[in-house]
């Protein structure tokens, strides 16, 4: 619960920082709905979706603030909810941003809500699961919101608040593009002043909260490529060309990048996800897909070079830029260290 009294104080720090008796009822006030964030948190875990497909998510989300008062839009780039709460007094606008989406991984915990849903994706079944924490996203937003609706009706709180549920930050569809390029371009953001959002860390202890100046987390790509060979029959490889096999030097090649080609003192990594080639044991096949994480601009090149120079075959390359670099502005960032003060029960880094 200290994440939800967390996001409470940066948003009630832009317009009642200084009415201390507010920040003071947020521990109590949050410890009462603890067991209900809870019971939210494992029912979107047992019940994950996908990307675009939140259906019944944005339905609870959209439900609970629709209960609190709040305008309510939904279907907002495909599955998106925005809520609006409005305080009794002219102010700033900031927004709350919670992304709700699972993803195709099946799911090993051994837990009384583990996930047992399931899809075809990319042409096979496979599991869906809150993989990457979306399930506790979601589930802090709407406590936010329940205790931000509290805190409107009893005081006279400046500004509005808005509530913004994304779908689809994990895929991308065809144009490249995840849930939120799309959430911009529907307006959300044109009438705030600041935005704030979490991501949970499992490697990081727990009730304490990293706040950092500039840039935070990278940008991501998405590099998608194709070795083509002639193919053959298994017992005839010197008859054609064979991408399999061009596959090995291929991956070396990318795994030298980050360790030979970019500077110890850059961050920069690539991680292969995802390798797609052949039907049968012994006929040799015309192409080897690959889809690749790459993080770091300088890598994009490296990427390229090594697979053009390591390989005989014909290849094609595709490239989705689906999120630019988080950064996080001082003058936002600055009221961490206000925070401090208030925040008795939260470490704040």
């Amino acid at each position: 619960m200290k994440y939800v009294i967390s996001f409470c104080f940066l948003l009630v720090s832009f317009s009642a920082l200084a009415q201390s008796p507010l920040v003071d009822q947020l521990d109590q006030k949050a410890a009462a709905i603890e067991q209900k964030v809870i019971e939210w948190r494992r029912d979107f875990h047992q019940h994950p979706e996908l990307g675009n497909e939140e259906v019944r998510t944005a339905g609870i989300v959209a439900q609970h603030l629709r209960s609190l008062g709040m305008e309510v839009e939904e279907n907002v780039a495909v599955t998106g909810v925005v809520g609006l709460l409005k305080g009794g007094k002219p102010g700033p606008t900031v927004a709350l941003r919670a992304d709700m989406d699972g993803l195709p991984v099946t799911e090993r915990a051994d837990v009384p809500f583990k996930s047992q849903v399931t899809t075809i994706y990319n042409g096979q079944e496979i599991g869906v699961s809150h993989a990457c924490g979306h399930d506790a996203h979601t589930s802090i937003g709407i406590a936010v919101a329940t205790l931000m609706g509290e805190l409107f009706v009893k005081t006279t709180i400046q500004g509005t608040v808005k509530f913004i549920f994304q779908p689809a930050e994990e895929n991308t569809d065809a144009n490249g593009k995840t849930g939120s390029p799309y959430l911009i371009e529907a307006g959300v953001l044109k009438d705030i002043d600041a935005i704030v959002a979490l991501h949970m860390n499992p490697e990081r202890e727990v009730g304490t909260v990293f706040i950092h100046d500039g840039y935070s987390m990278a940008n991501v790509d998405v590099f998608q490529a194709t070795i083509h060979g002639s193919g053959g029959h298994g017992a005839y490889p010197h008859l054609g060309t064979d991408p399999i096999w061009m596959l090995g030097p291929v991956l070396q090649a990318l795994h030298g990048i980050v360790a030979r080609n970019i500077s110890p003192l850059d961050a920069a990594v690539i991680s292969v996800g995802e390798v797609k080639g052949g039907s049968a044991s012994n006929i040799i096949p015309t192409e080897v897909f690959l889809n690749l994480f790459p993080i770091k601009a300088l890598v994009r090149f490296f990427i390229v070079f090594k697979v053009v120079i390591t390989t005989f075959c014909k290849y094609r390359f595709h490239i989705h830029h689906p999120s630019p670099l988080i950064c996080n502005r001082f003058q936002f960032t600055k009221y961490s260290c206000l925070l401090k003060t208030y925040a008795t029960s939260t470490k704040f880094i």
